[in-house]
Protein backbone atom coordinates (compact mmCIF):
# COMPACT_ATOMS: atom_id res chain seq x y z
CA UNK A 1 0.00 0.00 0.00
CA UNK A 2 1.12 3.26 -0.98
CA UNK A 3 1.40 6.28 1.22
CA UNK A 4 0.30 9.40 -0.17
CA UNK A 5 -0.93 11.52 3.09
CA UNK A 6 -1.06 10.79 6.61
CA UNK A 7 -4.87 9.70 6.34
CA UNK A 8 -3.91 6.33 7.92
CA UNK A 9 -2.82 8.42 11.58
CA UNK A 10 -4.74 12.03 10.83
CA UNK A 11 -8.11 12.52 11.26
CA UNK A 12 -8.10 14.98 8.22
CA UNK A 13 -5.26 13.78 6.16
CA UNK A 14 -2.74 16.89 6.27
CA UNK A 15 -1.48 17.05 9.95
CA UNK A 16 -2.55 20.50 9.91
CA UNK A 17 -4.65 22.77 12.01
CA UNK A 18 -5.68 26.59 12.02
CA UNK A 19 -2.95 26.59 8.58
CA UNK A 20 0.22 24.99 11.20
CA UNK A 21 1.81 22.07 10.90
CA UNK A 22 -0.25 19.98 13.75
CA UNK A 23 0.33 16.06 15.16
CA UNK A 24 -2.16 16.33 17.63
CA UNK A 25 -3.62 12.49 16.61
CA UNK A 26 -0.05 11.02 17.41
CA UNK A 27 -0.23 7.91 19.20
CA UNK A 28 -3.79 7.06 18.28
CA UNK A 29 -5.16 10.33 20.17
CA UNK A 30 -7.73 10.55 16.98
CA UNK A 31 -10.41 12.13 19.85
CA UNK A 32 -8.54 15.07 19.31
CA UNK A 33 -9.51 15.68 16.02
CA UNK A 34 -13.12 15.81 17.38
CA UNK A 35 -12.74 18.38 20.11
CA UNK A 36 -10.89 20.21 17.34
CA UNK A 37 -13.81 20.23 14.73
CA UNK A 38 -10.97 19.34 12.10
CA UNK A 39 -13.13 18.10 9.49
CA UNK A 40 -14.61 20.90 7.73
CA UNK A 41 -15.30 22.27 11.05
CA UNK A 42 -18.11 20.17 11.49
CA UNK A 43 -18.55 18.08 14.75
CA UNK A 44 -20.53 15.47 12.82
CA UNK A 45 -18.16 14.80 10.06
CA UNK A 46 -15.00 15.03 12.04
CA UNK A 47 -16.68 12.20 14.83
CA UNK A 48 -17.37 9.91 11.48
CA UNK A 49 -13.45 10.28 10.66
CA UNK A 50 -12.91 9.58 14.34
CA UNK A 51 -14.71 6.90 14.63
CA UNK A 52 -13.18 5.62 11.52
CA UNK A 53 -9.50 6.10 12.11
CA UNK A 54 -10.55 4.08 15.70
CA UNK A 55 -12.21 1.27 13.45
CA UNK A 56 -9.39 0.90 11.39
CA UNK A 57 -6.22 1.10 13.50
CA UNK A 58 -7.54 0.08 17.19
CA UNK A 59 -10.37 -2.41 16.65
CA UNK A 60 -10.08 -4.22 13.70
CA UNK A 61 -6.45 -3.92 12.60
CA UNK A 62 -6.85 -3.80 9.14
CA UNK A 63 -3.56 -2.44 8.70
CA UNK A 64 -2.05 -5.78 10.11
CA UNK A 65 -3.32 -6.65 6.73
CA UNK A 66 -0.93 -5.39 4.36
CA UNK A 67 2.61 -6.63 4.36
CA UNK A 68 4.16 -3.54 3.87
CA UNK A 69 3.80 0.06 3.04
CA UNK A 70 5.65 2.26 -0.04
CA UNK A 71 6.74 5.47 1.39
CA UNK A 72 7.90 8.26 -1.07
CA UNK A 73 9.46 10.50 0.96
CA UNK A 74 12.03 9.72 3.89
CA UNK A 75 9.88 12.29 5.51
CA UNK A 76 6.28 10.32 5.52
CA UNK A 77 8.19 7.04 6.70
CA UNK A 78 10.04 9.19 9.55
CA UNK A 79 6.69 10.69 10.79
CA UNK A 80 4.24 8.10 10.87
CA UNK A 81 6.88 5.85 12.63
CA UNK A 82 7.18 9.20 15.48
CA UNK A 83 3.22 9.67 15.10
CA UNK A 84 3.13 5.84 16.60
CA UNK A 85 2.44 3.87 12.81
CA UNK A 86 4.01 0.63 14.05
CA UNK A 87 4.05 -1.07 10.31
CA UNK A 88 6.73 -2.29 7.80
CA UNK A 89 7.69 0.55 6.04
CA UNK A 90 10.18 0.99 2.68
CA UNK A 91 11.05 4.16 0.95
CA UNK A 92 10.57 4.61 -2.71
CA UNK A 93 10.15 7.58 -4.49
CA UNK A 94 7.91 8.39 -7.16
CA UNK A 95 9.51 8.20 -11.29
CA UNK A 96 8.70 9.95 -14.50
CA UNK A 97 9.31 8.98 -17.72
CA UNK A 98 12.18 11.21 -19.23
CA UNK A 99 11.18 11.04 -22.50
CA UNK A 100 10.25 15.19 -22.76
CA UNK A 101 12.65 17.45 -23.56
CA UNK A 102 13.81 20.27 -21.06
CA UNK A 103 14.23 24.20 -21.69
CA UNK A 104 16.49 26.19 -20.18
CA UNK A 105 15.03 29.13 -21.89
CA UNK A 106 11.93 31.73 -21.34
CA UNK A 107 9.66 33.65 -23.44
CA UNK A 108 9.07 36.39 -20.73
CA UNK A 109 9.55 37.24 -17.35
CA UNK A 110 7.19 34.88 -15.71
CA UNK A 111 7.23 32.12 -12.74
CA UNK A 112 4.11 29.25 -12.33
CA UNK A 113 2.20 27.89 -9.33
CA UNK A 114 0.71 24.35 -10.51
CA UNK A 115 -1.45 22.48 -7.73
CA UNK A 116 -4.40 22.50 -5.74
CA UNK A 117 -5.98 25.95 -5.10
CA UNK A 118 -6.17 25.15 -1.33
CA UNK A 119 -5.03 27.10 1.60
CA UNK A 120 -2.83 24.66 2.96
CA UNK A 121 -0.87 24.74 -0.86
CA UNK A 122 0.82 28.48 0.54
CA UNK A 123 -0.61 30.18 -2.98
CA UNK A 124 -2.14 32.95 -0.91
CA UNK A 125 1.96 33.65 0.85
CA UNK A 126 2.62 33.50 -2.89
CA UNK A 127 0.36 35.87 -3.82
CA UNK A 128 1.54 38.37 -1.72
CA UNK A 129 5.13 37.46 -2.25
CA UNK A 130 4.86 38.56 -6.11
CA UNK A 131 2.45 41.84 -5.30
CA UNK A 132 5.60 44.14 -5.08
CA UNK A 133 8.08 41.89 -7.33
CA UNK A 134 8.80 42.70 -11.52
CA UNK A 135 7.10 39.19 -12.33
CA UNK A 136 4.28 37.48 -13.43
CA UNK A 137 2.60 34.72 -12.01
CA UNK A 138 0.44 31.69 -13.71
CA UNK A 139 -1.39 29.81 -11.62
CA UNK A 140 -2.38 26.21 -13.02
CA UNK A 141 -4.83 24.35 -11.27
CA UNK A 142 -8.41 24.06 -9.99
CA UNK A 143 -9.81 24.25 -5.97
CA UNK A 144 -12.06 24.97 -3.44
CA UNK A 145 -9.74 28.42 -3.46
CA UNK A 146 -10.51 29.95 -6.80
CA UNK A 147 -13.05 32.19 -6.04
CA UNK A 148 -11.42 34.03 -2.84
CA UNK A 149 -8.27 33.94 -5.34
CA UNK A 150 -9.88 35.83 -7.96
CA UNK A 151 -11.51 38.55 -5.46
CA UNK A 152 -7.91 38.39 -3.68
CA UNK A 153 -6.75 39.42 -7.44
CA UNK A 154 -9.40 42.03 -7.97
CA UNK A 155 -9.35 43.81 -4.64
CA UNK A 156 -5.33 44.32 -4.78
CA UNK A 157 -5.43 45.14 -8.84
CA UNK A 158 -3.37 42.25 -9.59
CA UNK A 159 -5.38 40.55 -12.76
CA UNK A 160 -2.79 42.41 -14.75
CA UNK A 161 0.20 40.18 -13.74
CA UNK A 162 -1.62 37.42 -12.42
CA UNK A 163 -3.17 34.80 -14.53
CA UNK A 164 -5.17 31.59 -13.64
CA UNK A 165 -5.15 29.09 -16.49
CA UNK A 166 -7.16 26.94 -14.09
CA UNK A 167 -6.64 23.04 -14.66
CA UNK A 168 -4.09 21.34 -17.39
CA UNK A 169 -2.57 18.38 -17.98
CA UNK A 170 0.03 16.96 -20.51
CA UNK A 171 1.38 18.93 -23.48
CA UNK A 172 -0.63 22.06 -22.25
CA UNK A 173 0.98 21.73 -18.60
CA UNK A 174 4.17 21.66 -20.44
CA UNK A 175 4.49 24.45 -22.37
CA UNK A 176 3.69 26.22 -19.51
CA UNK A 177 6.48 24.96 -17.50
CA UNK A 178 8.87 25.66 -20.43
CA UNK A 179 8.39 28.93 -20.92
CA UNK A 180 8.43 30.10 -17.30
CA UNK A 181 11.70 31.06 -15.72
CA UNK A 182 10.87 28.75 -12.79
CA UNK A 183 8.36 27.07 -10.97
CA UNK A 184 7.08 27.93 -6.92
CA UNK A 185 5.99 25.58 -4.52
CA UNK A 186 4.87 27.53 -1.46
CA UNK A 187 2.93 24.89 0.79
CA UNK A 188 2.41 25.07 4.34
CA UNK A 189 1.90 21.41 5.19
CA UNK A 190 3.81 18.06 5.16
CA UNK A 191 4.49 17.66 1.65
CA UNK A 192 5.36 13.80 0.60
CA UNK A 193 6.71 13.90 -2.53
CA UNK A 194 5.47 16.70 -4.94
CA UNK A 195 4.80 15.84 -8.37
CA UNK A 196 4.55 19.27 -9.62
CA UNK A 197 8.57 19.60 -8.73
CA UNK A 198 9.30 16.64 -10.41
CA UNK A 199 7.52 17.69 -13.65
CA UNK A 200 9.21 20.87 -13.28
CA UNK A 201 12.87 19.56 -13.17
CA UNK A 202 11.82 17.02 -16.04
CA UNK A 203 11.33 20.23 -18.05
CA UNK A 204 15.06 22.21 -16.47
CA UNK A 205 12.80 24.49 -14.30
CA UNK A 206 14.48 25.27 -10.54
CA UNK A 207 11.70 25.69 -8.20
CA UNK A 208 11.51 27.96 -5.22
CA UNK A 209 9.20 25.59 -2.55
CA UNK A 210 9.10 26.06 1.32
CA UNK A 211 11.32 24.11 3.40
CA UNK A 212 8.57 21.41 4.73
CA UNK A 213 7.70 17.78 4.67
CA UNK A 214 9.26 15.88 1.64
CA UNK A 215 10.38 18.66 -0.30
CA UNK A 216 13.97 19.07 0.67
CA UNK A 217 14.62 15.58 -0.18
CA UNK A 218 14.30 17.46 -3.53
CA UNK A 219 14.78 20.58 -3.66
CA UNK A 220 18.17 20.97 -3.06
CA UNK A 221 19.60 24.90 -1.68
CA UNK A 222 20.97 26.48 -4.14
CA UNK A 223 21.69 23.41 -6.73
CA UNK A 224 18.05 22.22 -7.59
CA UNK A 225 16.19 25.86 -6.07
CA UNK A 226 15.88 27.76 -3.26
CA UNK A 227 14.18 26.67 -0.02
CA UNK A 228 12.23 29.58 2.30
CA UNK A 229 10.51 29.33 5.47
CA UNK A 230 7.30 28.00 5.15
CA UNK A 231 4.68 30.84 5.56
CA UNK A 232 6.98 33.34 5.69
CA UNK A 233 6.02 35.53 2.57
CA UNK A 234 9.36 38.03 3.25
CA UNK A 235 11.47 35.00 2.49
CA UNK A 236 9.57 33.48 0.06
CA UNK A 237 9.78 37.35 -1.97
CA UNK A 238 13.35 37.52 -0.95
CA UNK A 239 14.00 34.12 -2.84
CA UNK A 240 11.71 34.35 -6.20
CA UNK A 241 13.84 37.93 -6.19
CA UNK A 242 16.77 36.41 -5.96
CA UNK A 243 16.32 33.97 -9.12
CA UNK A 244 14.39 36.71 -11.14
CA UNK A 245 17.85 38.87 -10.84
CA UNK A 246 19.83 36.14 -11.68
CA UNK A 247 19.51 33.82 -15.04
CA UNK A 248 23.01 32.08 -14.91
CA UNK A 249 21.44 31.00 -11.24
CA UNK A 250 17.94 30.09 -12.81
CA UNK A 251 19.64 28.01 -15.97
CA UNK A 252 22.68 26.13 -14.01
CA UNK A 253 19.72 24.76 -11.36
CA UNK A 254 17.85 23.79 -14.07
CA UNK A 255 20.56 21.62 -15.52
CA UNK A 256 21.26 20.19 -12.05
CA UNK A 257 16.76 19.65 -11.60
CA UNK A 258 16.96 17.71 -14.39
CA UNK A 259 20.16 15.08 -13.70
CA UNK A 260 18.39 14.54 -10.69
CA UNK A 261 15.02 12.82 -12.76
CA UNK A 262 17.60 11.83 -15.28
CA UNK A 263 19.25 9.28 -12.55
CA UNK A 264 17.08 9.02 -9.49
CA UNK A 265 13.69 9.32 -10.51
CA UNK A 266 13.77 7.24 -13.77
CA UNK A 267 11.08 4.29 -14.57
CA UNK A 268 13.85 1.73 -14.79
CA UNK A 269 15.01 2.79 -11.61
CA UNK A 270 12.00 2.63 -9.87
CA UNK A 271 11.13 -0.63 -11.35
CA UNK A 272 13.99 -2.45 -9.86
CA UNK A 273 13.84 -1.04 -6.28
CA UNK A 274 9.88 -2.01 -6.24
CA UNK A 275 10.51 -5.76 -7.55
CA UNK A 276 13.31 -5.24 -4.98
CA UNK A 277 10.61 -4.63 -2.00
CA UNK A 278 8.12 -7.30 -3.52
CA UNK A 279 11.05 -9.83 -3.27
CA UNK A 280 11.76 -9.15 0.78
CA UNK A 281 8.18 -9.82 1.32
CA UNK A 282 8.22 -12.94 -0.83
CA UNK A 283 11.29 -14.24 1.53
CA UNK A 284 9.61 -13.23 4.43
CA UNK A 285 6.43 -15.27 3.63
Amino acid sequence: MSLRDFSIICCQSFCLYKNKPCEACKNHRYYRGLLRKCTHNSFLQSLGNVLQKYWYNKFRNIYDLVDIFIAPSNFIKTKLIEMGFKHNIAYLPNFIFIESEPSYSWERKNIVYMGKLEVHKGIFDLLEAVKQLDVSLTIIGAGNSRLDIEKYLKRERLSHKVIIKGFLSGEELYHEIRNAMFTVCPSIWYENNPRVIIDSFLLGKPVVASNIGGIPELVKDYKTGLLFEPANVEDLQKKISILINNENLIIAMGKSARKVVEKELNPEKHYKQLIAIYKSMEMIG
